[in-house]
């Protein structure tokens, strides 16, 4: 092997400290980054103020022992919300709480797979999910079939 001739520059050789100060760097550069993200995160969640807050809510008697009570209930308060909060308006609320008369009567008289059919049918009618396969009714229980 030949040596090379004087005037071509040596090859540096890295020193011990330059790592250790690269990484020290780094590491002060991380730890200014999570300050910055930590002082900005700190903002409060906005929150929803009910536009109509003293709508005045049908008083529906929903049977609380029966099995479609509890799901009767449920949706009442979701449209009792999107009253006060403006998503549904009073007319639209009233029209939905006539058709759910039918479906208390029939939890009341202890007709639940008739009530939810009846409750389902007026959350499809104006737009509101039907769970599927949570609810107590089943086609099968509607056709009478075991």
């Amino acid at each position: 092997m030949t040596s090379q001739p004087p005037w071509f520059p040596k090859r540096p050789t890295m020193s011990p400290l330059r790592p250790a100060t690269f990484f020290a760097t780094i590491a002060v550069a991380l730890s200014l980054a999570a300050c910055n993200t930590l002082e900005t995160s700190t903002a409060p969640a906005p929150t929803a103020e009910p536009v109509n807050p003293g709508a005045k809510v049908a008083a529906l008697d929903i049977p609380n022992g029966q099995p479609c009570g509890a799901e009767l209930s449920a949706y009442k308060a979701v449209m009792d919300n999107d009253l006060r909060t403006g998503h549904v308006n009073k007319p639209v609320y009233d029209r939905v709480i006539n058709d759910l008369r039918p479906a208390v009567a029939a939890c009341q008289a202890a007709r639940s797979y008739e009530a939810i059919a009846l409750m389902n049918a007026t959350k499809r009618r104006f737009g509101y999910p039907v769970s599927q396969g949570e609810s107590m009714v089943r086609s099968r229980d509607l056709a009478g079939r075991s």
